[in-house]
């Protein structure tokens, strides 16, 4: 089983949540894991920006992998969002089997 997950952030425990929302009803991901209280310094449009985010970590089945970075794009508030990929190496494999069981279109099971 292949499976990873999605990065990215959003300004507040509201885009967070209509992320989670968009995404779990699809069954995109299996799991949204949100981390509210982030500070990022970045530069942006010739300007260093010192914002507070929210880290959104998204679970998912490697062949749901486009599908949820293509919703997650379209439906975030950023200009340009922060999108990374990261593939599980290793993971639990019954963890693994859930993940890829939730993501199945048309699965309903709660593990």
């Amino acid at each position: 089983m292949r499976v990873g997950m999605l990065y990215t952030t959003v300004a507040d425990m509201t885009e967070a949540k209509a992320l989670a929302d968009a995404v779990l009803a699809r069954q995109l991901a299996a799991c949204v894991n949100v981390v509210p209280g982030m500070r990022s310094f970045y530069r942006w449009q010739g300007e260093l920006r010192d914002d507070g985010e929210v880290i959104v970590l998204m679970k998912t089945d490697r062949a749901r992998k486009k599908a949820l970075c293509d919703l997650v794009k379209g439906e975030h508030p950023y200009e340009t969002p922060a999108l990374l990929w990261f593939d599980a190496q290793d993971s639990d494999p019954d963890f693994a089997a859930w993940i890829t069981a939730m993501t199945r279109p048309g699965s309903v099971e709660a593990g």
